[in-house]
């Protein structure tokens, strides 16, 4: 895990590691969404084009429909920021 974020720019590691829904929290979520959680927010940067990288480089995000309006993270990929935003807080051993 600590591989897969240590290569990622600050821009995507704040996606990433944010605010749910993008923080592995939730089992899937689309760009409206994520927009409304971030409201006027602009540490997440911009959303599309994060989804957009994510998406080109084949970093576990996975999309749900033809219009690519709703994603989901791979399961493993979605464990691991969970149990990093655990550890963080403090919450696992």
């Amino acid at each position: 895990m600590d591989e897969v974020l240590a290569s990622q720019t600050p821009a995507i590691l704040r996606f990433l590691l944010g605010p749910p829904p993008w923080n592995g929290s939730v089992p899937r979520c689309g760009e409206s969404v994520l927009g409304a959680v971030a409201g006027s927010d602009d540490s997440l940067g911009n959303v599309p084009a994060c989804i957009q990288w994510l998406e080109r480089n084949n970093l576990f995000l996975i999309p749900l429909d033809d219009d690519r309006q709703w994603y989901r993270y791979h399961h493993l990929f979605q464990e691991l920021l969970q149990r990093k935003l655990l550890d963080e807080a403090g919450l696992r051993n």
